[in-house]
């Protein structure tokens, strides 16, 4: 029997980021069951930095990577002001999206049948998905982000999804989604949940891009108000990112001598393992990865509130504490009562073990299966529908 054939699509497989991790480990986990077809918009890179098995197809359209990262450009020219230069790429993308849209929409339905399960992991590429195909959306972000000016004006130049996959309950729900129209599926954890109990000594760590979104500098600026009321701890910062040298040049001028910075780091497993705590100062997430990497490994979480989806990650004072108001000096002050607290620590440490379980590789997988093994359902509902309107 033919396995049932699914069309992923990706913008580009160029830079590491969550959304290129998450589908791509999906897609491995799911490829001995269905005939998978990578859909790549951006050209083949020279290096792809993901394993992807061998029996999933990869196919590239060759768009320039600016174009696929418009969202990621955009958005920080407009959060630095540089209203020119937004416009300019606005103007260019638009115009290579234009040119290429009628042409992209013809490859996507020769490649494809309208029986065929078709995933979509940006709203860009929703610009491109023809009419009469069956398209499901995998959000990557959370209701922030689905809200920003950028994504509404796709929302509103693009087709809609038949179909909406969000990483967290609270984001379906704080956008109001339909169960017939969406459902959540979370993503799953890279690495096997593994008990490492022991006390590190108020060893502390931070994982993630040196970029606005992460909030490093305001990290740094806990920690200064951390070591004027407590210095028992030591903290490792991973990452690389264009806020490396704003946050060097701070560290020093401060003498924060308890900070250490690690960049290049492709697998922080050990420092997951050898450390009591994750530090999170994110503005926004869909599901942050890192968060569930830690707790995997036993690493409780300690995050400032970002609305959707903060309580899906932590259950605030189980696995984690959750500090609400976004203010260094609060952040520091909580931050100090648990890392004087042993005991608290230690219980969070199990928590956050048995709470990373439920995101184990082949949890998740289910959920897929049973997603997409229901597809010829809503198919059935959508040609119902086109029919009644004709």
């Amino acid at each position: 029997m033919d396995k049932r054939k699914i069309y992923w699509f990706l913008q580009q497989l160029k830079n590491i980021g969550g959304t290129e991790v998450v589908t791509i480990q999906i897609m491995n986990m799911l490829s001995n069951i269905y005939d998978i077809t990578l859909v790549v918009l951006a050209k083949k890179p020279d290096v792809i930095p993901y394993q992807i098995n061998d029996d999933i197809k990869i196919v590239f359209f060759g768009f320039d990577q600016d174009s696929t990262q418009f969202d990621r450009y955009f958005g920080k020219y407009i959060d630095n002001k540089e209203i020119n230069r937004a416009l300019q790429l606005a103007i260019k993308t638009n115009y290579k999206f234009f040119y290429a849209n009628n042409e992209i929409k013809e490859k996507i339905s020769a490649m494809t049948t309208k029986d065929d399960i078709i995933v979509v992991s940006s709203q860009e590429l929703m610009l491109f998905m023809p009419k009469d195909r069956f398209i499901y959306r995998h959000f990557h972000y959370n209701s922030f982000l689905y809200r920003k000016p950028f994504n509404k004006l796709l929302l509103v130049n693009s087709r809609k999804p038949d179909y909406t996959i969000f990483l967290t309950e609270a984001t379906k729900k704080e956008l109001k989604f339909s169960n017939k129209y969406s459902t959540y599926i979370s993503n799953p954890a890279r690495y096997p949940s593994e008990e490492h109990y022991y006390y590190h000594n108020n060893n502390l760590l931070f994982v993630g891009r040196f970029e606005e979104q992460k909030n490093p500098m305001f990290l740094l600026r806990a920690l200064k108000s951390l070591n004027k009321i407590y210095k028992n701890y030591a903290i490792t910062l991973i990452g690389n990112g264009s806020l490396y040298g704003k946050m060097m040049k701070y560290i020093k001028a401060n003498n924060l001598d308890n900070v250490k910075v690690v960049t290049n780091c492709t697998n922080p497993l050990d420092y997951y393992r050898n450390s009591d705590l994750l530090l999170m100062t994110s503005r926004y997430e869909g599901f942050a990865l890192v968060a569930l990497e830690a707790q995997s490994q036993s690493c409780p979480v300690f995050i400032l509130d970002m609305n959707d989806p903060t309580k899906d990650i932590v259950h605030d004072g189980v696995n984690g504490m959750i500090v609400y108001k976004k203010s260094p000096k609060i952040y520091a002050e909580k931050l100090k009562d648990l890392l004087e607290n042993k005991e608290t620590l230690l219980k969070m440490k199990k928590s956050a073990y048995k709470y990373s379980l439920d995101y184990q590789p082949d949890k998740i997988k289910d959920k897929w299966i049973k997603l997409f093994d229901s597809h010829n359902e809503r198919l059935k509902w959508k040609y119902y529908y086109q029919n009644l309107k004709q």
